[in-house]
């Protein structure tokens, strides 16, 4: 393990990190899942840390979600207030438990209605693509 990590603001030793995934295998270990190798946390740690365009304010709290969930909670909010205004109603639980593949599939008609509605209303395919990209998954 390293010594230390030495970003733009963050100065963190190997005790903190020997802390900080001792805190997150049991929390992993806890709801029957497998946690990572303290490797990887801390190399996922300092990713979400150091992110340029969103950088996480709590990495351990992001880390034992994407555990969990298979779709980040923004991702499923978004969706979810997508189908809302088409009038299906959804649990958030349930779509951050489904992968953004099964959930274009299973709702893959109200997609394409979407897609044809932008494009009649004189979207290019491209800018209709990334509006269904940013409305319905969050995307930037």
């Amino acid at each position: 393990m390293r010594k230390e990590f030495t970003s733009m603001k963050y100065k963190h030793s190997a005790q903190f990190y020997k802390d900080r995934y001792a805190k997150y295998a049991s929390t992993i270990k806890s709801m029957g899942l497998i946690p990572i190798k303290e490797g990887a946390f801390i190399s996922r740690y300092e990713e979400l840390l150091t992110d340029p365009k969103n950088p996480s304010k709590n990495p351990m709290k992001d880390i034992i979600y994407s555990a969990r969930y298979s779709t980040r909670y923004n991702t499923a909010l978004a969706e979810k207030k997508a189908l809302a205004k088409i009038g299906i109603k959804v649990k958030l639980e349930d779509l951050k438990n489904i992968t953004t593949t099964e959930f274009a599939d299973k709702y893959s008609k109200e997609l394409a209605k979407e897609y044809r509605a932008l494009k009649k209303a004189g979207n290019s395919g491209k800018a209709a693509e990334l509006l269904i990209s940013q409305q319905w998954f969050g995307s930037n």
